[in-house]
C-alpha cells in the first residue's frame, strides 16, 4: 500500500510535490475510511484518495508521475547500453529545469508488510542516484544507495549477492531492477511491489483498448469466478447486462484465417492475445411484458459509460482481491455520480475491501466531495501556479477550525474558497461569429 509519493521536475511538475495517503491523527472521522499498518500500529493508512483541480492544473501530470515510476523500475533491464531513458521528461517552461534530474520517491508498505522507501534521481542519460531503505524496527535501515560516480553502498541488512549485480547494471538502469532480474531474493519481492501491486487506469497508453486488462482475467484460470464477480459489479451498476462472453475477433485477427492450425479454443495458447478477443454482453430481451430470453451486444456498440464500467471492473476487482493500490484519471468520464460514488463505497466498505486495497483517482465530479463518504485528510487540489508550475495541497491543510469534518466540501469548493479553480476570463469567451 502507497504512503505517500513525491515528485520533482516531471513535466508540469516543476518543484518537489508530495502525494499523501497517511491518515491524520482524527480517528473518529470516518473510521471504515482507513486501516492501520501490520508492523506499525501506530500508522494509519487511508484506503482511498481523491485529486481535484482545474484542466491542464497537473492531476493527470502527478498519477502519470506514478505510472512512470513503475514503468522504469519494471522496464529498467530493457535499455540498451547508452539508450537514452525515456521516463525523462523534465518541466519544460523553465529554462533551468532542462538538464535537471527529475526525482521519484514512494514510500509504501510491500507484501511482507515491512515499510520501504525507494527514491530516484535520474536525467536522459544516467541514474544521479537510487537508494532503498526499509524499517524494520519503526528505525530507517538503509539497505542499499547508489550515487553517480561511487561504489553502491550496503547497508547491514542487505542480503545475497552485491559487486556481481552492480557490475551488471549499466548507468541508465536501475540497481533494484537489475538485481530482481538476477532472481536476487531479498530485492525481487519489492520490484514485484512496483510490477504487480500498483495498477493503473489512465491515459498514458495513449488511447489503447484499456479493456484488455478485464478480457485477461476473464481468460485466466479462474475465469468463471471472475465472470461471476464482474456480471454482478455490472449489474450493481444498472448497466441491464445479464451475462459477458468473449468472441475471437476475426476482425483484429488477421492470422486466424492464414494459420488455423494455431487456432485453438485454450487461453495457455501463447499465440493468443486479449487483443483478440472481443466481450459480448447480454440483455433480456421481452415478448411484450414477458421475458423470452436473452440476445448478445458486442460491447463496442455499448455506451462510452458501459464500456469503461467494464474497462475498470475487472481492474477494481483485481485490486480489491489483491490488496492492491488502484490509480484511475478521470473516474468521472462517462459514470454517473452515483456510479462514481458507488466505486468508492466498495473501497470503504469492510466487507468488499477486507484486503485494505487502495484507490488513488483524479475527478472533476465535485459531488464525490461529500463529508458523508470523505474525510478531510482524504481530498486532493491540484493548483497551477502563475508559472504554469503544478501544486498539491491537501484539505487537511486548510485551518480545522474553519473546515470542519462536516463542511459541504463540494459546495465551498465551487464557491472558490479552497482555490483550485479555472480562472475563466468572460471577456475572452465573447466572441464575434458574424
Amino acid at each position: 500500500m502507497i504512503v505517500d509519493f513525491t515528485v520533482e521536475n516531471f513535466k508540469s511538475i516543476k518543484e518537489e510535490q508530495t502525494f499523501s495517503m497517511l491518515a491524520s491523527d482524527s480517528k473518529s472521522e470516518h473510521p471504515d475510511n482507513i486501516f492501520p499498518t501490520q508492523k506499525e500500529k501506530n500508522i494509519s493508512l487511508l484506503k482511498t484518495g481523491i485529486i481535484v483541480g482545474a484542466n491542464a492544473s497537473g492531476k493527470s501530470n502527478l498519477l502519470t508521475a506514478m505510472e512512470t515510476f513503475r514503468d522504469f523500475v519494471v522496464n529498467s533491464t530493457d535499455l540498451k547500453v547508452e539508450q537514452e531513458i525515456p521516463y525523462y521528461e523534465p518541466f519544460r517552461l523553465d529554462e533551468n529545469c532542462f538538464d535537471k534530474p527529475a526525482a521519484f520517491e514512494m514510500e509504501f508498505i510491500g507484501k511482507d508488510s515491512t515499510r520501504y522507501k525507494y527514491k530516484v534521481l535520474f536525467d536522459r542519460k544516467e541514474v544521479w542516484l537510487e537508494e532503498l531503505v526499509f524499517y524494520p524496527n519503526k528505525q530507517e535501515a538503509l539497505l542499499f544507495l547508489r550515487e553517480r560516480g561511487k561504489p553502491v553502498k550496503f547497508g547491514s541488512q542487505f542480503k545475497g549477492r552485491k559487486k556481481s549485480i552492480e557490475s551488471e547494471c549499466l548507468p541508465n538502469t536501475l540497481f533494484l531492477s537489475r538485481a530482481a532480474n538476477s532472481n536476487h531474493g531479498q530485492l525481487k519481492e519489492i520490484y514485484l511491489y512496483f510490477k504487480d501491486n500498483l495498477v493503473f487506469h489512465t491515459g498514458r497508453d495513449g488511447g489503447k483498448d484499456r479493456s484488455i486488462f478485464t478480457t485477461a482475467q476473464l481468460r485466466g484460470k479462474d475465469g468463471e469466478r471472475f465472470r461471476g464477480k464482474l456480471v454482478d459489479f455490472l449489474a450493481a451498476a444498472d448497466t441491464g447486462i445479464h451475462s459477458v462472453e468473449l468472441e475471437i475477433n476475426r476482425d483484429s485477427f488477421g492470422a486466424i484465417d492464414r494459420y488455423p492450425d494455431r487456432v485453438a479454443e485454450t487461453p495457455d495458447r501463447p499465440f493468443y492475445s486479449e487483443s483478440f478477443y472481443k466481450p459480448v454482453v447480454y440483455r433480456t430481451v421481452y415478448d411484450g411484458s414477458e421475458e423470452s430470453g436473452i440476445i448478445p451486444f458486442d460491447l463496442e456498440k455499448e455506451s462510452g459509460g458501459t464500456v469503461k464500467l467494464y474497462a475498470l471492473a475487472g481492474k477494481i476487482i483485481a485490486a480489491l482481491e489483491g490488496g492492491c493500490t488502484l490509480i484511475v484519471d478521470e473516474l468521472d468520464n462517462s459514470l454517473h455520480p452515483l456510479i462514481a460514488g458507488y466505486i468508492l463505497l466498495l473501497f470503504a466498505d469492510t466487507e468488499t475491501n477486507p484486503k485494505n486495497a487502495q484507490l488513488i483517482a483524479a475527478t472533476h465530479d465535485t459531488t464525490i466531495l461529500n463529508p458523508k463518504n470523505l474525510r478531510r485528510d482524504q481530498i486532493w487540489f491540484s493548483v497551477r501556479s502563475r508559472y504554469g508550475a503544478t501544486e498539491l495541497c491537501s484539505l487537511d491543510d486548510f485551518d480545522k477550525n474553519q473546515v470542519r469534518k462536516d463542511t459541504p466540501f463540494d459546495k465551498w469548493y465551487l464557491d472558490g474558497r479552497f482555490g483550485a479553480l479555472p480562472l475563466i476570463d468572460k471577456q475572452l469567451l465573447k466572441i464575434d461569429y458574424q
